[in-house]
């Protein structure tokens, strides 16, 4: 009978051992931040994430971030235009713009008389986030062109894999239609290249381009008159769980929008994850210290008896 109470304390002993690996769980790493302004009422908010700060997030999971306040990572939601209808009343919630626009990229052209085809080449001061394009063309009057937005992979010299390109997106410019682009997905980057197909036709004049991230933003519940803070680190860093997912829909549909402060560089930070009592380490080791010693006692009581039934 006592044997397989041995085992079961030994499957407790592992559940409690991975629960302390789980525990230990090293603190995150922070390399930037920005303040947000304090709060004169407590409750929920918009933050709206500035083109610069979306430049610093890793597309698509924006998960390297934490909200903070005194060393201690706080609940929130990332909300995206294409997403907050999923919370229902959608109509009425007070949301950033639908974009912001962004530094005008600087724009480099060239036309392959051979191929009739003109690149464009936009180059932006960071990675930003590009969800939507806008050209000024001076000529001609009448146009109808088809655009390729195109990803340039590097060759790959040891595999001896020529540099190519690969089409993300295809779309119209038509003097009959605002000369502009929403992109079904928004592309991160500090390039973007453009080909203009032109078949016989001369080329357009286009004369400037600009470019507009698409609205993200913040839903976090603030304290009155505390001080919090956006805090960042690297691509690898995991998303936050925060039970405030779960209640998402619950969270109210008219919210103030607040801006958040200018980014600067940290030395050194650190944030402790989320600790509760069932996932303390002392908990966790006083629990496997009471186990070993538990099964340390079942064993002799059970060596004793298998020496006495030896015995008889």
């Amino acid at each position: 009978m006592k044997l397989p109470m041995i085992k079961y304390l030994r499957n407790i002993l592992l559940v409690l051992v991975a629960g302390s690996a789980h525990a230990q769980e090293q603190p995150l790493h922070f390399s930037w931040e920005a303040p947000l302004p304090k709060v004169a009422t407590t409750g929920f908010y918009n933050i709206a994430l500035q083109p610069a700060m979306v430049a610093k997030l890793s597309y698509p999971e924006l998960a390297n971030f934490r909200v903070v306040k005194g060393g201690q990572a706080q609940p929130c939601l990332v909300e995206r235009m294409d997403t907050i209808k999923s919370r229902g009343n959608d109509k009425n919630i007070a949301l950033p713009a639908a974009f912001t626009d962004l530094p005008d990229p600087v724009l480099e052209q060239y036309t392959d008389n051979n191929t009739h085809i003109t690149g464009l080449t936009l180059s932006l001061k960071e990675p930003y986030l590009v969800g939507k394009l806008t050209f000024d063309i001076k000529s001609p009057a009448l146009y109808h062109r088809q655009v390729l937005l195109q990803e340039r992979i590097p060759a790959m010299r040891k595999k001896k894999i020529p540099a190519t390109t690969r089409t993300l997106a295809s779309f119209y410019l038509s003097s009959d239609q605002p000369p502009s682009v929403v992109l079904d997905e928004p592309i991160q980057a500090a390039g973007i290249y453009l080909e203009v197909i032109n078949e016989d036709n001369p080329p357009l004049e286009i004369t400037a381009v600009h470019a507009w991230q698409p609205s993200i933003w913040l839903t976090a519940y603030l304290e009155k008159d505390q001080a919090y803070a956006i805090k960042g680190g690297g691509a690898d860093m995991p998303a936050g769980k925060f039970d405030l997912e779960y209640f998402s829909k619950d969270v109210p549909a008219h919210l103030q929008v607040i801006d958040h402060g200018a980014i600067h560089a940290l030395a050194t930070d650190t944030v402790a994850p989320p600790s509760s009592f069932f996932n303390s380490e002392g908990w966790i080791w006083a629990g496997i210290i009471g186990i070993v010693l538990l099964l340390a006692f079942v064993a002799r009581s059970v060596l004793k008896d298998m020496h006495k039934e030896q015995m008889r």
